[in-house]
């Protein structure tokens, strides 16, 4: 065995989290609404727009998201950097249409 071994890149791991977070909040969209095209067309933007969602939903889109899916998937859950506490929903309740 050689001594010559190679260091392991060095992973930032709250990057890491939001990844994870990301993708399982992409997941759940999904399963709301069947697909991300399905998504798209919603918010009346592209599929590819939402396809790059996978490292991070973008800010500005966190309360359309929360809204379309009438508060089922929360802030926290899509953007947790932003939205600290699990339990945060915003007082406007006309951000969930019913």
């Amino acid at each position: 065995m050689s001594g010559n071994t190679q260091e392991q890149p060095k992973v930032d791991e709250k990057q890491e989290f939001l990844y994870i977070r990301a993708m399982h909040a992409l997941t759940r969209i999904e399963e709301v609404f069947g697909s991300q095209a399905e998504l798209a067309r919603t918010l009346n933007i592209s599929r590819m727009a939402v396809n790059k969602w996978r490292r991070r939903i973008p800010a500005e889109r966190v309360l359309d998201i929360y809204r379309v899916t009438n508060g089922e998937i929360s802030p926290h859950e899509m953007r947790p950097d932003i939205y600290p506490d699990p339990d945060w929903r915003p007082r406007d309740k006309s951000l969930i249409s019913k």
